[in-house]
């Protein structure tokens, strides 16, 4: 994670097929925002990955929002627009 980037959420749950139990990360700052996933490789070993997210990240979930049985990653973003 970069020196400008802040850690607003984390959520824990199976991300990929290895079934084991993962973190997803959401980072917002001043840097170009990202998702940091955190794969376990195993017990107790995290691989970390970057996920590009425009506007800033800051809130996240994993669950299976679409009911096929494979875990998605949700991400909320703040987007400023003028009314």
């Amino acid at each position: 994670m970069g020196a400008s980037l802040v850690t607003t959420c984390a959520s824990p749950g199976r991300v990929a097929a290895a079934g084991r139990i993962d973190i997803a990360v959401a980072n917002a700052g001043n840097a170009p925002a990202s998702v940091t996933l955190l794969r376990q490789t195993t017990p107790g070993v995290f691989a970390a990955s970057e996920l590009a997210v425009p506007d800033g990240a800051r809130r996240l979930a994993i669950a299976d929002l679409n009911a096929d049985g494979v875990p998605d990653l949700a991400v909320v973003s703040l987007v400023e627009s003028p009314c």
